[in-house]
């Protein structure tokens, strides 16, 4: 449901007097409405062009890493695929695109995977993960000024670090949601499996026993409206939307320096699978079913269907772990060299081009 983002760039901001939505974004303070032309760089590296209307619609423009780069919005479904941006001479990606007059949210993303603000356009509004979309306004006279980022949503009060006792992991959530529940690696992201407890004080708790390992997680808002990272947890990485996923070790120090240490994975119970679970040595994919050969493909390895063999334990699983760049990936077993089967301990997937559906990991 993990990038690093290159230090920013302001990018060239440009204002078409007399057209629909005005400035988009990217201007230097103090720039008075009808000003075109570049703007003083301030940081070392690119990163993005912000967005400007246009009459033929309003352009788009990233600039920084990616070897495609698409633009997905509430204009499109959100689609990765639907408006794809061209790369420009001068290394910047663009795309000119007609909207009616409205308020839209949109991302870019690079390679099929990489979920990236607009760093040039400060507009923004929180996504149900954790993170943030950028905004864009079409409509009304030129020059208008860019709309605010929405409010936050009610504070969370300081958060509580999760604490190992001797009846598991007590995980604790201070802040808003009518129920709370909590999801991640350890329950293959389900939102409602493990269900919190508010208790007389206004905290969410919830005592858990894992393994151990180390696991990804977030709190899950209101039936999975909102999805928020824990403040109390000592470590996060990037959740490859725009926001970031809380860490956890069970079995080790929770510290980022400690966790490069191997940490073993818990096994999985006999006959049944379990989620792709995160570990310093790298992803731990587990199958579980009748099978004479296992292999593991996905847009990591090209779909080879002979690559990563999995090996059988003495549980009758079947198991690999293999080491993954951060980001977000879609895989499937084949079995026998013949059979493709998703996997069912992960309720993560996407479609698919013929019609079935791809497993997901993050």
């Amino acid at each position: 449901m993990k990038r690093m983002i290159p230090t920013a760039l302001l990018g060239l901001a440009m204002l078409l007097t007399g057209c629909a939505g005005g400035l988009r974004g990217g201007a230097s303070p103090g720039a008075g409405a009808g000003t075109a032309g570049a703007v003083p760089a301030t940081k070392a590296a690119p990163v993005a062009v912000s967005t400007a209307a246009g009459t033929e619609g309003v352009t788009f423009v990233w600039k920084g890493e990616g070897g495609s780069v698409a633009l997905a919005g509430d204009f499109n479904a959100w689609s990765t695929t639907a408006d794809a941006l061209k790369k420009q001479a001068d290394g910047t990606w663009a795309l000119t695109k007609k909207l009616a007059d409205g308020t839209y949210e949109y991302k870019f993303v690079l390679d099929g995977t990489t979920w990236k603000m607009d760093e040039a356009n400060p507009a923004t509004k929180a996504d149900p993960y954790g993170g943030k979309n950028s905004v864009v306004v079409v409509g009304g006279a030129a020059g208008a000024p860019i709309p605010p980022a929405a409010p936050p949503a009610k504070a969370a009060l300081a958060g509580v670090a999760p604490t190992l006792g001797t009846g598991g992991v007590t995980f604790s959530w201070k802040g808003e949601g009518a129920t709370v529940t909590l999801a991640g690696e350890f329950n293959g992201w389900n939102t409602t499996a493990d269900p919190m407890t508010k208790q007389a004080d206004g905290t969410w708790t919830l005592t858990k026993k894992l393994e151990p390992g180390r696991y990804l997680y977030k709190f899950v808002l209101d039936g999975g409206k909102v999805w928020k990272d824990d403040p109390g947890a000592s470590e996060s990485v990037d959740d490859g939307q725009g926001g970031k996923n809380s860490v956890l070790v069970v079995g080790g120090t929770a510290s980022p320096a400690a966790a490069s240490a191997p940490v073993a994975a818990s096994a999985a119970p006999s006959g049944k699978g379990r989620a792709p679970l995160q570990t310093p040595d790298g992803i731990v994919f587990t199958f579980a079913g009748a099978a004479a050969s296992v292999t593991l493909a996905g847009d990591f390895n090209a779909w080879a269907i002979n690559t990563d063999p999995l090996a059988k334990q003495a549980d009758g699983t079947w198991t690999l772990t293999k080491k993954l760049a951060a980001g977000a990936y879609e895989y499937k077993f084949v079995v026998d060299g013949t059979t493709w089967k998703m996997d069912e301990a992960n309720p993560a997937s996407k479609a698919d081009p013929y019609g079935g559906k791809n497993s997901l990991v993050t």
